[in-house]
């Protein structure tokens, strides 16, 4: 027999979660499988607050701070020399470019209302 895949919908008390049933019989003898929503959100929230300890001093927090603060940075990809060093070229000559243009706007502005003036 084929394989059959339908999407289900499971109801629970507040949410209806849509459940795909892959199945080598007909229709009528597919199984719903009940799946518990607010059991699942519950276990990720107590997972999250497990790693964050609320009691503690100043210093105990200020230090867990800065070990997660390192733990992150090492999670980071960080461009290659090369690349850090042509961005930085490209933006120091954007920023004198940009100056230039805009002192040559004030300087021919300021001008004209002289002039006007």
């Amino acid at each position: 027999m084929a394989k059959l895949q339908k999407k289900k919908t499971v109801s629970n008390k507040k949410k209806q979660v849509p459940v795909q049933v892959q199945s080598d019989v007909d229709s009528s003898q597919v199984a719903v499988q009940n799946i518990d929503i607010d059991n699942i959100v519950a276990k990720k929230s107590k997972i999250a607050s497990i790693s964050v300890k609320r009691d503690g001093n100043f210093i105990f927090k200020s230090i867990n701070y800065f070990k997660e603060v390192v733990a992150e940075l090492k999670k980071v990809i960080w461009p290659p020399k090369r690349q850090t060093m042509l961005s930085t070229v490209i933006v120091i000559i954007l920023v004198i470019v940009i100056s230039i243009f805009l002192g040559l706007n004030d300087f021919l502005l300021s001008s004209l209302i002289k002039f006007v003036l």
